[in-house]
């Protein structure tokens, strides 16, 4: 009898790691976002609502917009005369005001967009990247999400 409830303990605690490994195996960290500006305006919110992606998950999301370097950029250069000293003079005038470093800190906050666009070497928006590893293009964020937990599923399913 002994013998029995010992194996029987066994089995449920082979069990649960099974059903432990199986979840954390399915468990997502990290959603990064690419997006462009369109995505990101009023009008682009009511097609491509990443809220509802944040709310659909407990992984940490994260937003990128690919031309947040290039807003700065043109936020800076506004204005500026075609003429290269005065526009240089400008320049330096508008990134010593309190009014620009906003616009620096832009230019700072684009920086790790930039970066990761490059390191997931993504080829088109919007891009979602999971758990630093899968990519979904050109879908809604809730789609993206389907199709990443559909492929994982797909996955798990051809290694048991």
């Amino acid at each position: 009898m002994n013998q029995l409830i010992r194996r029987l303990r066994m089995l449920k605690l082979i069990f649960f790691s099974v059903v432990l490994f199986s979840s954390n195996a399915m468990a997502l960290d990290s959603i990064e976002v690419f997006v462009a500006n369109e995505l990101l305006s009023e009008k682009g919110k009511q097609f491509f609502d990443i809220d509802k992606l944040k709310n659909s998950t407990r992984a940490k999301v994260t937003v990128y917009n690919v031309q947040a370097l290039s807003n700065a950029e043109d936020h800076l250069s506004e204005g500026l005369p075609s003429n290269e000293n005065q526009a240089l003079h400008i320049v330096r005038q508008r990134m010593a005001s309190k009014k620009y470093r906003s616009t620096l800190m832009e230019i700072e906050n684009a920086v790790p967009s930039i970066m990761k666009l490059a390191t997931y070497q993504i080829e088109k928006i919007p891009a979602f990247v999971f758990d630093n590893e899968y990519v979904v293009y050109g879908v809604t964020p809730l789609q993206a999400l389907s199709e990443y937990q559909s492929f994982i599923k797909k996955g798990t399913s051809n290694d048991k």
